[in-house]
Parts: C-alpha cells; structure tokens; sequence
C-alpha cells in the first residue's frame, strides 16, 4: 500500500516548533522554575493550540464536503486524510489543555509553597 501524503502545510512546521516550549516546560520542573514554565504556557499557546485551531478552520471546508460527497483529494493508507486529521486535532487540543491546566496548577502550587515560605 503506498502513501500518498501532500507536503507539509506552513501550521504542521509551526507546530512542530512546539517542541521548543515543551522543553522549557520539562526543564522548569526539576527547580520549580516559574520563568521557563511561563515560556512553557506562552509558547503552547502560540505554537500549539493557536496552529492546530487554525489548521482545524482551514481544513474545515473539506471536512464538510468530504460528508457531503463522501470522496476525499488525499488518501494516506487507504484512509481519507480530512477525518484523521481532525481526529489529530482534537486529540492535540486536548493534549495541550491538559498541559496548560498542569502548568497553572504548577504555578499556584509554586506560588502558594514560596508564600508560606515567607
């Protein structure tokens, strides 16, 4: 079976970028660093969630005429490419808000611990 897989749109490079943030991320844990776990939370945002929603808006016309004609431009492994994206997307997403939603509990967590600290 071959692939027949288009060539990287200008979100999919942006996302990966995410890599960057998440690093920060990892990184401020071990110190409880709250100036990379910042970084963390912005470059997510940016780099993350902010691509992945717009990829979603941009690939939405072909959702819709993919369930209205059933028939999809790009099949990747036998697989019409529009829904498995858009399984990735909602899988990103959600991947993402976890992230942010640990990264605030970090935060207040950090903070509540360097207020009774003093």
């Amino acid at each position: 079976m071959e692939a027949n897989i288009p060539d990287p749109l200008l979100w999919e490079y942006t996302w990966l970028l995410g890599a960057i943030p998440a690093i920060c991320g990892w990184m401020a844990l071990p110190k409880n660093n709250r100036p990379l776990l910042l970084a963390f939370v912005g470059g997510t945002i940016a780099l993350g969630v902010i691509p992945v929603i717009g990829a979603a808006v941009y690939l939405s016309p072909d959702l819709v005429e993919y369930y209205t004609t059933k028939k999809s431009r790009v099949i990747i492994f036998g697989y019409p490419m529009v829904p498995l994206c858009f399984v990735f997307f909602a899988i990103a997403v959600q991947v993402h808000l976890f992230g942010l939603y640990f990264a605030k509990q970090l935060l207040t967590a950090w903070d509540s611990k360097k207020k009774k600290a003093n």
